[in-house]
C-alpha cells in the first residue's frame, strides 16, 4: 500500500455502515451539552431540509474551536469501533487490488488519527467534506 492500477472500487459510508458511530460522536464526546442541537442539525441534513454546507456552518457556530488532537485521541481511545470484520474486509480488498474508499461527513481529523493510531488498515481514499 499504496497501490496503483486498482481493478475495482469498494465505496461505503463510514457512520452506521462500517461503524456503529455517528458523524458527530467525537464532538458529543467532548461537548456533551451540544448533543440535542447536533441531533437536530443532523436530522435536518439527512432529511434534506438543509445542505451539508449549512449543517457544517451551524456546527461551527456551536463550537468554541476545532477539536484538538488530544480531544480526538481521547474519543478514539474510548469509543472507536467498527462492525465485525470491517478491518479484515479492508485488508481483503487491498490484497486483491480493490480500492477501498470510505465516505464520511464526520469530523475532520478522525481518520487521520485513527490511521496514525493503527486502528484501521490504511486505505487509499477517504472522501470527506473539508471544514470550509
Amino acid at each position: 500500500m499504496p497501490k496503483t492500477g486498482f481493478k475495482a472500487v469498494f465505496s461505503s459510508d463510514w457512520s452506521e455502515c462500517l461503524s456503529p458511530n455517528g458523524p458527530f460522536d467525537p464532538i458529543v464526546f467532548n461537548y456533551p451539552e451540544l448533543q440535542e442541537e447536533l441531533t437536530r442539525i443532523f436530522k435536518q441534513y439527512t432529511g434534506n431540509v438543509i445542505t451539508l454546507k449549512k449543517a457544517v456552518e451551524s456546527i461551527h457556530g456551536l463550537l468554541p474551536g476545532g477539536l484538538t488532537l488530544e480531544q480526538m485521541d481521547a474519543y478514539l481511545e474510548s469509543s472507536f469501533s467498527t462492525y465485525t470484520g470491517v478491518p479484515e474486509l479492508i485488508e481483503w480488498c487491498l490484497e486483491r487490488g480493490i480500492l477501498f474508499m470510505i465516505n464520511t461527513t464526520g469530523t475532520q481529523g478522525y481518520f487521520q488519527r485513527a490511521f496514525a493510531k493503527d486502528l484501521l488498515p490504511k486505505v487509499s481514499v477517504v472522501a470527506a467534506k473539508p471544514r470550509s
